[in-house]
C-alpha cells in the first residue's frame, strides 16, 4: 500500500525522511477532532516525546 501511496504523493517520501527523527524518540501520538464550522474542520496532533536510554 506504502509504494502505491508515495507514487501517487511523492512529498509523503520526502516527509518521512524528514520527521524519521522524531519519531525515533515519540512514545506516543494522539489526534483529536476540534470539530468543523464553515466547512473547515480543525484538529489538534500531540506528540509525546521521549529519549530513549
Amino acid at each position: 500500500m506504502q509504494p502505491v501511496i508515495e507514487a501517487k504523493f511523492p512529498i509523503v517520501r520526502v516527509l518521512e525522511l524528514s520527521i524519521k527523527p522524531l519519531f525515533n524518540n515519540l512514545r506516543s501520538l494522539t489526534i483529536s477532532s476540534q470539530g468543523s464550522e464553515n466547512s473547515v474542520h480543525r484538529g489538534t496532533i500531540f506528540f509525546n516525546l521521549g529519549v530513549k536510554s
